[in-house]
């Protein structure tokens, strides 16, 4: 049996890096007009994770959090929705249903 790590540390480590990210990307947007995508997945992996996090912790779920923060990856913490829908469904299908 694999190791858990505590959930709630690794997300105050993910969170300090949102904050650092979240700065990054303020400037670049100022300097360029537009927000790099890489900072955008990054922030919305970010979010989801906090997400599972706070659903095992509120025992709205069983499921210890996984140690990624794949969008793609549905759990019942978890929106389907991924935030490229294209990289999950296929193309004819709407990405909100």
């Amino acid at each position: 049996m694999a190791a858990r790590r505590p959930a709630l540390l690794v997300l105050i480590g993910l969170s300090i890096a949102a904050l650092a990210v979240v700065i990054a990307g303020f400037f670049t947007v100022l300097i360029t007009g537009e927000n790099p995508q890489q900072l955008r997945d990054f922030l919305v992996g970010v979010y989801r994770y906090s997400v599972r996090v706070q659903a095992y912790t509120g025992l709205l779920t069983d499921q210890y959090p996984p140690g990624t923060a794949c969008a793609c990856r549905p759990t019942p913490a978890c929106s389907p929705i991924s935030t490229r829908p294209s990289a999950c469904k296929p193309a004819d299908t709407p990405a909100f249903e």
